[in-house]
């Protein structure tokens, strides 16, 4: 949004810096939302010299910079709750905020200002911060030219003021980066050892949660991956600096940003190759409208953006990660949520995130230096993805970042049938073989466990033999649930817990289940709880969740270990186990996985683990939804909520 005027009142947006030359004499800021308004009120005769022009010129790329400008207005994402003090040294030109202590980082910010202010005001406990700057008098000083009577035209005089303005333009520019070269923003390493977190829904406070801008600091990227199985582009490209310009960035101008997704669910890149035929996709047709996809997509969003799809996604390309590269560190997310407004700000889902720090110089050149298996398991995946080669030689393949403090266990999906050790890299038999090996290596005996899942999809639980097949991996193989009499409890919603909730466009939440080819005694009928959301506007949500429960523990114990990621409850996310019955791979596995339909990820925390990864010492603060007990449990006359058939041509996952 770009203003050519200042006089009066108007609305600006939230990103948008303004430098001095731009800056009234009053402004009334309104801080501490993702949108607000800002009135400006001139004082003296017209607005300052340069300021149209300037803005347009200069000040159209910043935004989402989600820093401070020099001289310049505040910008509201670092102030994300009131403040409560505010100081300046009489005559300053510097004006420090205290923030209320929920950004560590970024507890105490320093705004420099254009000219010394004579006044600041605050309303009490509130973010709007009130600036009195002195009036100078008069306009800055210009270049002198020739007199008004000396110029032969209007032409001519226009465009010895647009010099001018552009001469003041360019000194602005050059002072701005001076000031970020003097003063750099350090983006911290917050989760270090690991974060799980729930999505920052209207109802919830900030203790556990997370938001996108919490995430995502633009100005400080130096790369980025991200993948999803739906996004929204404008929604989500905000908080990404697709066009970042050397002289809003200095040294900082390129910023290569991976953006990947099934290129079914892609509206907008199908629009641009003009296909609107739906069904399936023929692989000669996939690369035509890859090829124009990606170059419409630079050719709108600028050099640092670049677009791909997996090719080989089968039935749906459905994992949901970021990969984000700044200075000092990699920040790796794998969450439940796509990136759309509905899952980032309305709906429950859980978030894995962890910073993993550069390997030092010497370490890095150490020719003995081995790879991790998560930092094996992480590049197999985006491999999988189809992320560009480029990304992975520069940022994974070569040693760059330590990874040796992950706790969590990466469970993918991989489209396609496997046999052999490959089996046992996907699905449900990787899963079997983390808990089997890992969670449960020092268990001398089997542990009788109980299953808690919650998912925004519940594939055809009455197939022969799934529920079965499903729980003895979520245990290890070292137990088998007989039919009969299954440890599990599905927590899902039923068509009334839909209708009542608060969050708007919930038609991905579905069961794929024939519940009325049931027979009335079938055990599949006592698997379900309602759905209760504990955000106190009974949100709807989006995650994929297991908890592997210690039979008979009290309700406050952890979990064996807990699952998070994408991975629906569905032979489609996981896979059906089938006896090996190839003579050439009986020595490497007896079993075989078959029938994986989507590109999924997810990870596996073990109990003792989960707690580390909170700011509060209660397990169970991780668990959005009210636990199942006896008085959420289906009643006779309901049913797992179905949602309405997907468009035509469109999978369901």
């Amino acid at each position: 949004m770009i203003h050519e005027e200042m006089d009066g009142q108007e609305e600006y947006d939230l990103n948008r810096a303004l430098a001095a030359s731009m800056l009234p004499q009053t402004a009334s800021v309104q801080a501490g939302s993702s949108i607000f308004k800002r009135q400006f009120f001139l004082e003296g005769s017209g607005p300052r010299l340069g300021q149209r022009d300037c803005s347009k010129r200069f000040y159209e790329e910043i935004d989402g910079q989600g820093d401070y400008d020099l001289h310049g207005a505040l910008v509201a994402s670092l102030l994300p709750q009131p403040t409560s003090q505010i100081s300046m040294q009489a005559g300053s030109s510097t004006l420090r905020l205290q923030l209320l202590s929920a950004v560590p980082d970024r507890a105490v910010a320093t705004i420099p200002l254009p000219q010394p202010a004579s006044q600041v005001s605050r309303q009490s406990g509130s973010s709007t911060l009130g600036l009195h700057l002195p009036s100078t008098g008069s306009e800055p000083p210009r270049r002198r030219h020739k007199s008004d009577r000396e110029f032969e035209d209007e032409g001519e005089k226009n465009n010895i003021l647009e010099k001018d303005e552009m001469i003041e333009g360019m000194k602005i520019l050059k002072e701005e980066k001076r000031y970020k070269a003097e003063n750099p923003v350090v983006v911290p390493m917050r989760y270090s050892g690991g974060a799980l977190r729930l999505t920052r829904t209207p109802g919830r406070s900030e203790v556990n949660t997370v938001t996108m801008e919490q995430l995502v600091h633009p100005y400080e990227l130096c790369s980025a991956f991200v993948f999803a199985f739906c996004i929204d582009n404008d929604y989500f490209f905000r908080y990404f600096p697709f066009k970042r310009p050397e002289e809003n960035y200095p040294g900082r101008p390129h910023c290569r940003i991976l953006v990947g997704r099934d290129l079914a669910y892609d509206g907008v890149g199908k629009e641009f190759a003009n296909m609107k035929t739906p069904g399936p996709i023929s692989t000669t047709e996939q690369k035509r409208i890859i090829k124009i996809a990606h170059a419409k997509y630079s050719e709108l969003y600028g050099r640092n953006f670049h677009a791909f799809y997996p090719e080989k996604s089968g039935n749906c390309a459905h994992s949901k990660i970021m990969i984000l590269i700044y200075p000092d560190f990699l920040r790796l997310i794998i969450t439940s949520a796509n990136f759309i407004p509905v899952d980032l700000v309305c709906s429950d889902n859980h978030w894995f995130i962890q910073d993993f720090p550069r390997l030092s110089l010497e370490t890095a050149a150490d020719p003995d230096y081995k790879k991790t298996v998560f930092e094996k398991e992480l590049i197999q995946h985006l491999e999988d993805l189809e992320c560009p080669d480029e990304f992975l030689k520069m940022q994974l393949r070569a040693p760059v970042f330590d990874f040796s403090a992950a706790k969590v266990y990466i469970i993918s999906s991989k489209p396609g049938s496997h046999s052999g050790a490959d089996a046992r890299s996907y699905g449900q038999l990787r899963l079997r073989d983390v808990v089997r090996k890992n969670i449960l290596r020092n268990s001398t005996k089997d542990p009788k466990l109980t299953f808690e899942v919650c998912v925004g999809s519940v594939g055809v639980l009455n197939a022969q033999g799934m529920v079965t097949s499903l729980l003895e991996s979520c245990a290890g193989g070292r137990q088998i649930s007989v039919e009969g009499s299954p440890a599990l409890k599905m927590v899902f919603p039923t068509r009334s817990d839909v209708t009542e909730s608060y969050t708007p466009g919930i038609g991905t939440i579905s069961s794929h289940m024939d519940w009325k080819a049931l027979a009335e005694d079938s055990y599949l009928k006592g698997l379900f709880y309602h759905h209760h959301s504990k955000d106190l506007g009974r949100m709807m949500f989006h995650m994929k969740s297991i908890l592997a429960l210690r039979q008979g523990a009290p309700p406050t114990a952890p979990p064996l270990y807990m699952y998070v990621g994408s991975h629906n409850f569905s032979a489609a996310a996981w896979g059906t186990v089938c006896n090996e019955n190839r003579a050439e791979s009986a020595s490497a596995s007896s079993l075989r996985l078959a029938g994986v339909g989507n590109l999924e990820c997810g990870v596996v925390v073990r109990d003792s683990d989960i707690v580390g990864m909170l700011e509060t010492e209660e397990w169970g603060d991780v668990v959005p939804y009210e636990r199942p007990s006896a008085a959420n449990k289906y009643k006779k006359d309901e049913w797992p909520y179905r949602a309405p058939p997907p468009k035509e041509g469109l999978p369901e996952p």
